[in-house]
């Protein structure tokens, strides 16, 4: 092959650089992982936090609506993402419901 017929100080910077490649690909996939985790857990927190809210009637119902909707981008990023097709229907309708709450309760 075209690699054997190179000399030992070709090869060993060829591993060198395959060795770093390996390493950045890691990196990149950690980085990626912590970001979905980052826009999963965001999105189920503001989810939370609109349900309280609108619950409790304490007149925090257009905040909590503006929660849900960032929390139906947020969950919805994360399904895009992951390939959750599923669950990203399940957010564009959550996202449609909190602009009709928006709306109304402005």
């Amino acid at each position: 092959t075209a690699r054997a017929r190179r000399g030992p100080l070709c090869r060993a910077l060829d591993s060198g650089h395959t060795r770093a490649r390996r390493i950045w690909s890691a990196i990149r996939s950690a980085t990626v992982k912590m970001n979905l985790k980052v826009l999963e857990w965001f999105g189920v927190i503001t989810a939370i936090a609109y349900s309280l809210f609108v619950a409790s009637n304490v007149g925090l119902e257009f905040v909590g609506f503006v929660l849900l909707f960032i929390s139906a981008m947020s969950i919805g990023a994360w399904a895009y993402l992951g390939g959750h097709r599923g669950i990203l229907l399940l957010q564009l309708f959550y996202a449609v419901a909190g602009l009709i709450g928006m709306v109304r309760w402005f």
